[in-house]
């Protein structure tokens, strides 16, 4: 038993979610996902189109200056989406991931639970003649 708890406290996959503050905890219709890569930088011409669905989770202020609620994760928009639209939803059922998650993974997360397939964008050279 106590090897089992080591070997998952190991584990370089296994995050701790931050806990909000009590000034973060917000109607979760109040939030949104500004999307974008958070931190990052372009490494080529073919971005991932995944970066449309993914981004920071931030809200509004009375000044509505747009303030962020978690910068250390990538959100799922769509995830987010959906549990505004019900009548109870909550933050832990939006899906998100760490500032080091590949593409592969968030792509993943599309195709399985939104059945959205995005296809690899080829870098384009110009005009072929």
């Amino acid at each position: 038993m106590a090897s089992a708890r080591r070997s998952a406290v190991e584990n370089k996959f296994v995050t701790v979610r931050r806990t909000l503050s009590a000034e973060e905890q917000r109607d979760i219709k109040s939030l949104f996902v500004r999307t974008g890569k958070i931190g990052g930088f372009v490494r080529s011409s073919n971005r991932s189109g995944v970066w449309e669905y993914y981004g920071e989770l931030c809200y509004k202020d009375v000044s509505g200056s747009t303030l962020s609620v978690d910068a250390d994760r990538h959100y799922c928009s769509l995830c987010l989406i959906k549990q505004q639209c019900g009548n109870i939803g909550h933050l832990s059922k939006v899906q998100s991931y760490t500032l080091s998650t590949g593409t592969t993974t968030l792509n993943d997360h599309l195709c399985c639970e939104h059945d959205i397939k995005l296809t690899k964008v080829s870098q384009f050279f110009g005009p072929q003649f």
